[in-house]
C-alpha cells in the first residue's frame, strides 16, 4: 500500500496523522509526506518573535532551508519520504500551473490513499486551500482530457484530517475513521518535536499529542486515537 499525506505546512501531517503514518510505515507500506509550503511565515515563530524584539534573524530563504530540514527529520522519524513544493505560505495561492503540478504528483506516485487537510477549516486558510486544491487535483488526475506528463490515475481513497478547532457540525467534520495509535504515539511525539522553529519542545509535544489523542479516543475503546473523515464510502464485500 502507498499513502501520500498532504499538508499546507511541514508539521501538518505530523500533527494530525503522525501516529497513523508511523503505523503504516512500520507495517511495510510506503509513506510519502508532501508539504505545499515550507511554513516559513506561519510556522517559524522562533525567528519572528526575535525580529519583533529587534534581533537579527536569518533570511526568508534560510528559514525555508531550516524548515525543510525539520520536515525531513520528522519524516525520517516516522519512516516516511518527504517532499516540499515551496509554494509560499500565509497566504498560500494555487494557480493553474500549481494545480497541474499536484495532478502530476498524484499521477506519478499513484497512491492507494491520500490524506489531506479538511477543506472547511475556518481557523487556518492555508489548510482550507490545501484541502480544496488536493481534492481538485484528485478529480483532474482521473480525467483523460487533463493533459500532464503522466497518464490519468484515479485515487481509490481520500481521507481528511480534522480542522484546527476540532470536529462538529459547525465545520461539517464528523469523523468516521478511528485509528488506534497507542503503539506509535511515542514516535509521533518524537517526530513533532523536530519542529523547534515552532517552539515545539518534547514536553509540549507529549502533552498536546496525548491530550488530543485521548479526546478522540473517548468515542471508542482505545487509549490514543487519530481520526479521519472519508470523502466517499465504497462498497465492501463483507462487514469488518
Amino acid at each position: 500500500m502507498k499513502i501520500v499525506a498532504f499538508g499546507a505546512h511541514p508539521a501538518d501531517s505530523v500533527w494530525w496523522a503522525g501516529g497513523t503514518l508511523a503505523k503504516h510505515s512500520k507495517r511495510g507500506d510506503e509513506v510519502i509526506m508532501i508539504s505545499l509550503t515550507c511554513g516559513e511565515r506561519s510556522h517559524a515563530d522562533y525567528f519572528w518573535e526575535k525580529e519583533i524584539k529587534g534581533e537579527e534573524i536569518p533570511s526568508l530563504e534560510e528559514i525555508k532551508k531550516i524548515k525543510t530540514e525539520e520536515f525531513n527529520n520528522a519524516a525520517k522519524t516516522l519512516g516516511a519520504k518527504a517532499m516540499i513544493m515551496d509554494y509560499g505560505d500565509s497566504p498560500l495561492k494555487i494557480d493553474d500551473g500549481r494545480l497541474a503540478s499536484l495532478v502530476d504528483i498524484i499521477r506519478r506516485t499513484k497512491p492507494d490513499i491520500i490524506l489531506v487537510s479538511w477543506y472547511r477549516d475556518p481557523h487556518n486558510v492555508d489548510h482550507k486551500i490545501t484541502g480544496e486544491a488536493v481534492w481538485q487535483a484528485c478529480h483532474h488526475a482521473r480525467e483523460l482530457g487533463f493533459k500532464t506528463k503522466y497518464p490519468p490515475y484515479k485515487v481509490p481513497y481520500i481521507y481528511y484530517y480534522p480542522p484546527v478547532m476540532g470536529f462538529g457540525p459547525e465545520v461539517g467534520f464528523i469523523p468516521d475513521v478511528y485509528i488506534d495509535i497507542s503503539d506509535t504515539i511515542d514516535v509521533k511525539i518524537e517526530a513533532l518535536s523536530k519542529f523547534w522553529t515552532q517552539k515545539i519542545t518534547k514536553e509540549f509535544a507529549e502533552a498536546w499529542v496525548k491530550r488530543q489523542a485521548k479526546v478522540f479516543a473517548e468515542r471508542v475503546e482505545s487509549n490514543f486515537v487519530e481520526v479521519f473523515k472519508r470523502l466517499w464510502t465504497r462498497p465492501q464485500s463483507y462487514l469488518p
